[in-house]
């Protein structure tokens, strides 16, 4: 019979560095959100795009009541990946009353559908969300995917029960368990580059790793309570990210990772030098 790859060392000849899972699974996962959403945000700022604030629309989603669960990249953040995702997931409950409070609260900020951005006479409502499985919106803050129903795992309800909830300092977002993300990726259609995929499986073969080699000393990276962001993460939150901060937090801890990020950071200013701008525009 043929053994199973081993997923760790698939990861690692897909060409993904491990290292950035174990350091993320250090954190708590409220703080792996607000890391990957700041992220995020620094990258809009070297691509020269609009920012984005996708917490802030989970946060106003949350005050509100509006019934979701977090699906997708930023899920997959939460439980320690490393990718850079640059929008929202939400697996919302198609309940009147709920649909209604998120299109209220999803109206702050302009939603136009990304497919077609200049429709003049599409709406945000109950009718048109109704029309599609997945309606994907482009916000003036962050694009929004809304799902009826997750591929691999179900409705709203479906969802809800196969996810933990995570609590930031004044709200909480229920996040889609990992073993569904990996079930939803699979099976996703969206989904052309096995990487994210992956990553996945990785972390899970991390977690399970770390829960078979765990002592009666205390709980291991993978079970650590949900607790909410440490004071120096709000302060990261609320204050502009920088250019530097899409590469690994923990760099410092090795050699390697320190001299890629130095080159790493060069590259970045010898990109964005006034001369290489005048030349750019020259051409």
């Amino acid at each position: 019979m043929r053994r199973a790859p081993d997923p760790i060392r698939r990861a690692i000849r897909w060409g993904l560095d491990v290292t950035l899972l174990t350091s993320s699974l250090e954190h708590p996962p409220a703080e792996r959100l607000v890391r990957a959403v700041n992220n995020a945000a620094s990258v809009q700022i070297i691509r020269r795009a609009p920012p984005i604030d996708l917490l802030g629309i989970i946060e106003a989603l949350a005050n509100d009541g509006v019934r979701v669960v977090l699906v997708g990249g930023l899920a997959a953040s939460v439980h320690g990946s490393a990718h850079v995702t640059w929008d929202l997931d939400l697996c919302y409950d198609s309940a009147p009353e709920n649909v209604e409070r998120m299109v209220r609260v999803l109206e702050r900020w302009n939603p136009v559908p990304r497919e077609n951005p200049d429709a003049d006479t599409w709406r945000l409502d109950a009718a048109s969300l109704a029309s599609a499985p997945v309606t994907r919106l482009r916000t003036t803050i962050g694009e929004v995917d809304l799902f009826r129903e997750m591929i691999g795992v179900g409705d709203y309800a479906a969802c809800r029960a196969k996810a933990e909830r995570v609590c930031l300092e004044e709200f909480e977002v229920w996040v889609l368990y990992l073993n569904a993300l990996i079930s939803a990726k699979r099976l996703s259609p969206r989904c052309p580059e096995r990487g994210p995929l992956f990553s996945l499986k990785a972390l899970r073969a991390l977690k399970e790793r770390e829960r078979a080699t765990a002592t009666a000393e205390g709980p291991t990276l993978a079970d650590r309570p949900f607790a909410s962001p440490s004071a120096d993460v709000i302060a990261y939150r609320t204050s502009p990210p920088s250019i530097t901060s899409i590469w690994a937090v923990e760099a410092g801890r090795s050699r390697w990772r320190r001299a890629a990020t130095v080159s790493a950071w060069r590259i970045t200013r010898r990109m964005f030098s006034p001369r290489t701008l005048r030349t750019s525009a020259s051409l």
